[in-house]
């Protein structure tokens, strides 16, 4: 045996001691980026050290700043202009009843208000995109009762700083353990305790003394900025550094590094209940690089020369003189300012000193800079408002907005196949371990419940069930330049209006959300009674002769066959989608094409 691994505990003969020994290796190894992190969350803050800057103006453009609060509403909008937001589709010989099971029940429970799944989601990409990585964990939550029934499913965002991963992992199904760090009062510990979900909790008291450093990384962000000198800690709180450890097959809860809280399996065969997401991945490492990495120095330009520029602006303003050492001026009197006087005995004793305006070029260079920092992130001006430089049709600003989206939609991608389908997932598996099917049955309705099988989710085992099902979230499919995503489906609704292939309710409805129209169960009555050949309604007029009462037919409706005559094959609608499509009419979405048509 080695010498170093003498006297060296695993796992299983002293898990504190082991956890502990792991927590602070993985925090020796990400010293170095948390430094680069707090660099990070001053520059999304518009923060700067005014002692260490030369210049008489201090001011701190926030450019970055803008930039991130135009990535992360476009991050919210593909994922939620769409509903459903996830879509469960059957693969070859799944069950299609089940697929609705499983789409109701995750819409269910993502609207639930406990969960706050959007505001959740609101904090966790915009982490992603300053840090360039976020990390966020699926959780259920029980009832506060004897039993501890299960209540719902929680979705958590962690402080970057309190998740400590395996380093030597590039992804989460890859790491072998996660080290999640936190803070639990004693009385809400001891409250756990009687709830059986921890034990030994009242050993603890005697580790008390060391939670002065309670959230010291919060601390420290806040106070580097200038927010907070001294963090509110009252010393009469009793509170305990908790650290939760995740592996393949174990899970450990540790107080104050000494104490073992919990022991127990690991609910889900073998994963992590952990989500990551990178902004910016980075081929063969963990993290990820966000906005501010990437435009630090050209942030730091950006400041400097808007800072020169008002130097310059108040030098002009409040001019410098140049005086005669021996001429009998009185220096007091030197200010620059309107109706002020100076005496002197020689006019040639004071003379104002030159200075140069060059707020021209200053400007000039201030431009270049925005531009390299455009350049560098992928989000140029007409993508968050402002209109192009030089003149542009609206045909040509669209298509520039739709090129500048191609870097926007790799992270659209990254999220949709990294988060929201692992989310899903998580979801899934956690119903089938704790929800009970009475509660299945009510979410459903019990006419549902029988209608669709619902009983079949808790059949099969759920890592079997998941791989016969793709979760695809809709929003991410759709483009995120609105005007250009109102016109692709107003067009499809031109295209597919009374085609009997088509299902004209969810074609309307599809309609009504992208124009934001919420009210659509007042506005759609209820189809009509019809014949089960067609699969759709009978539209009033359709299939009638001139003169045969009702209203006349639509000049474009489906005409019934007549007697002996071949009827209309669907194939038509089909060649003229062929036909538009090659005219540039729904083809990516060109604008100038449909204006030709």
């Amino acid at each position: 045996m080695p010498a170093s691994n003498i006297g060296v505990k695993t796992l299983q003969e002293d898990p504190a001691s082991y956890i502990e020994n792991l927590f602070l290796a993985t925090k020796r190894w990400r010293e170095p980026y948390e430094e680069r992190w707090k660099d990070f969350y001053k520059l999304y803050r518009s923060y700067r050290d005014e002692t260490q800057y030369p210049f008489k103006s201090n001011l701190f453009v926030p450019y970055i700043f803008s930039i991130v609060e135009s990535v992360v509403p476009k991050m919210l909008g593909t994922i939620f202009n769409t509903r459903p937001i996830i879509s469960v589709q059957a693969r070859q010989g799944a069950s299609e009843n089940l697929a609705k099971v499983m789409e109701r029940l995750l819409e269910y429970q993502l609207d639930d208000e406990r969960v706050e799944f959007f505001n959740k989601c609101l904090e966790f990409f915009k982490e992603c995109v300053i840090y360039g990585t976020a990390f966020l964990k699926v959780i259920p939550k029980f009832n506060d009762d004897e039993l501890a029934s299960f209540n719902y499913i929680d979705v958590e965002p962690i402080d970057l700083f309190n998740v400590y991963p395996d380093y030597r992992a590039k992804s989460i199904r890859r790491m072998k353990y996660i080290i999640q760090l936190s803070y639990m009062e004693m009385d809400e510990l001891y409250a756990m305790e009687k709830q059986g979900f921890y034990k030994n909790v009242k050993e603890l008291e005697h580790y008390l003394e060391g939670s002065i450093n309670i959230d010291e990384f919060k601390r420290e962000r806040l106070t580097d900025i200038g927010i907070l000198d001294e963090y509110g800690f009252d010393a009469e709180r009793k509170v305990v550094e908790v650290l939760e450890y995740w592996d393949k097959d174990k899970i450990y809860t540790i107080g104050a590094r000494k104490v073992v809280l919990k022991e127990e399996d690991n609910p889900f065969d073998g994963l992590l209940p952990f989500v990551m997401a990178r902004y910016i991945p980075v081929q063969h490492e963990l993290y990820g690089i966000g906005i501010p990495e990437v435009s630090e120095d050209l942030q730091e330009e950006l400041n400097t020369v808007r800072n020169q520029r008002m130097d310059n602006v108040n030098l002009i303003i409040n001019r410098m003189f140049l005086v005669h050492k021996y001429a009998d001026v009185s220096l007091d009197n030197l200010v620059s300012y309107p109706g002020n006087v100076i005496l002197t005995n020689s006019m040639e004793a004071v003379q104002p000193l030159d200075t140069r305006d060059i707020t021209k070029s200053a400007y000039m260079e201030e431009e270049i800079i925005k531009q390299d920092i455009d350049n560098a992130t992928g989000e140029f001006m007409y993508l968050r408002g402002a209109p192009p430089e030089r003149r542009e049709t609206a045909t040509g600003i669209v298509r520039l907005q739709q090129a500048g989206t191609a870097r926007f939609d790799t992270v659209v991608k990254m999220v949709e196949f990294t988060v929201i389908r692992h989310m899903a997932k998580m979801f899934l598996w956690l119903d089938y371990q704790f929800l009970p099917k009475e509660e299945l049955e009510k979410l459903l309705g019990p006419d549902d419940y029988l209608a669709l099988e619902a009983e079949a989710f808790y059949v099969q085992p759920i890592d079997v069930m998941l791989k016969q099902y793709n979760f695809q979230p809709l929003g991410s499919s759709t483009t995120a330049i609105k005007e250009v995503r109102i016109q692709q489906v107003m067009q499809a609704y031109q295209l597919f209006n009374r085609d009997p292939m088509i299902n004209q309710l969810e074609l309307k409805k599809m309609v009504f959300d992208v124009l934001d129209i919420k009210n659509t169960s007042k506005l759609l009555l209820p189809p009509p009674s019809l014949p089960e050949a067609t699969g759709m309604g009978v539209i009033p007029g359709q299939g009638q002769e001139p003169g045969q009462g009702g209203p006349p037919a639509a000049p474009n409706a489906p005409q019934a066959p007549a007697p002996g005559q071949a009827a209309i094959e669907p194939e038509r609608s089909m060649a003229e989608l062929a036909r538009i499509a090659g005219g540039g009419l729904i083809k990516g979405g060109n604008v100038e094409g449909a204006t030709q048509q």
